[in-house]
Order: structure tokens, then C-alpha cells, then sequence
């Protein structure tokens, strides 16, 4: 991922979160907005206050490149290095 920003948002509407696929709330703090060219060209993409922790951690573990299913890679990741992730 050649993210150029990432910076804290206090969502206007509900997004959903581009790494769990939750909901994010209207209001919601400590939401971050990425954006920039990725694999497919310019994107936006957001992610809640639960996942924010883990971003820089995920993509070090994806090997600091791109992916075609965030989503997924993401949720392997936090079963391999967090599990229970889901209760918490």
C-alpha cells in the first residue's frame, strides 16, 4: 500500500472500515482516513479506532507492499497475531 496520508477524521457519515469491514459510525472518534495511488490507482480508504493500533503492524507483516483483499489479509493477520481480536 503507497499510502501518501493518513490522518485522524471525525466521520460526517458512516464509512465502512476498509481492515474488519465494520461499520463506522457517523461521529465516530479516533477514526483515520488513508488516501493516495495504491495498486488500482488513487484511493481513500478508512479505518476505525479499534483497527488504528494494528495498521502499521499489518502492513510490516504483508511485507510493506500492497494487497488486492485488505480485508481478508488483515483478519488473517490479527488471527495470527491477535487472537480473540474479534471479542475484545
Amino acid at each position: 500500500m503507497a499510502t501518501s496520508e493518513r490522518k485522524p477524521v471525525k466521520t460526517r457519515k458512516a464509512h465502512w472500515c476498509s481492515y474488519c469491514g465494520d461499520t463506522i459510525p457517523a461521529g465516530a472518534d479516533g477514526t483515520v482516513c488513508e488516501s493516495g495511488f495504491g495498486l488500482y490507482g488513487p484511493f481513500r480508504a478508512y479505518a476505525c479506532s479499534r483497527c488504528v493500533p494494528y495498521i502499521d503492524e499489518f502492513w510490516k507483516w504483508c511485507g510493506g507492499g500492497e494487497c488486492e483483499n485488505t480485508e481478508a489479509y488483515f483478519e488473517c493477520f490479527m488471527d495470527d497475531e491477535h487472537p480473540g481480536w474479534r471479542s475484545k
